[in-house]
């Protein structure tokens, strides 16, 4: 299920990305002239490394594997409710 989340996760962030780099080229430039190509191309370079400077950060600011609690497996579970309560 993990996989299918990161597959689907990353195809919607390829699809967004695009369609933002064509808005801000078509907003800036087109396929006219090569001066006007550039004066879309140059806007939208500059926006796709924004987008990739916020991700680096994200991703450095996120918790590492070693912070987070371990998960919870069946086994686990099964092991501590089948042992009896403590007794006082």
């Amino acid at each position: 299920m993990a996989a299918g989340t990161n597959n689907a996760l990353n195809a919607l962030g390829g699809v967004f990305g695009v369609a933002i780099l064509a808005a801000v080229f078509a907003a800036h430039g087109s396929y006219a002239s090569p001066a006007s190509f550039i004066s879309g191309f140059r806007p939208a370079e500059w926006v796709a490394a924004a987008l990739a400077a916020v991700g680096v950060v994200a991703a450095a600011l996120a918790p590492s594997r070693s912070a987070l609690p371990p998960p919870a497996t069946p086994a686990r579970e099964a092991l501590s409710a089948s042992s009896p309560a403590p007794s006082r």
